[in-house]
C-alpha cells in the first residue's frame, strides 16, 4: 500500500489492493506466531528457569502482562491520535437530535418499555 498510504483520502486508495495487503500482513503474522509459539515452548525452559512458588509465578505473570498492556495502550493512543487529526472528523462538533421525552419525563431510550 505504500508508506503514508493511510494519510490519503479514501477516494484515492485502491481498496482491493489495500485489502490484499492487510490480508497478506495478517497471514504473515499468523505464520510467524505459529512458528514462535512452539519454539518458545520448547526452547525457553532450556534457557530460562521459570518460578515455582505461587507468589513468584503470579509476579512473573503480572510482569509479562504489563508488556501486552503497554502494546494495547500504545495502539489505542495511535488510533485516537489518528482520529483526532483526521480531516474527516475535523469538520466541527457533531450534534445529535435531542432524545424524545416520554410522558413521565424520561428520555425514550431509558423507559422500561423500550428495554429488551
Amino acid at each position: 500500500m505504500g508508506e503514508q498510504g493511510y494519510r490519503r483520502h479514501p477516494d484515492q486508495i485502491d481498496m482491493a489492493r489495500a485489502e490484499r495487503c492487510i490480508r497478506q500482513a495478517g497471514l504473515v503474522s499468523l505464520v510467524l506466531l505459529a512458528a514462535a509459539v512452539p519454539i518458545g515452548y520448547f526452547v525457553l525452559p532450556l534457557v530460562f528457569t521459570f518460578p515455582e512458588a505461587l507468589a513468584e509465578r503470579m509476579a512473573f505473570a503480572a510482569q509479562a502482562s504489563v508488556f501486552v498492556l503497554l502494546c494495547v495502550v500504545v495502539a489505542i493512543g495511535m488510533v485516537s491520535t489518528g482520529r483526532r487529526f483526521s480531516a474527516a472528523t475535523s469538520v466541527g462538533p457533531r450534534r445529535a437530535l435531542p432524545a424524545r421525552r416520554s410522558p413521565c419525563g424520561w428520555p425514550s431510550s431509558t423507559t422500561p418499555s423500550s428495554r429488551r
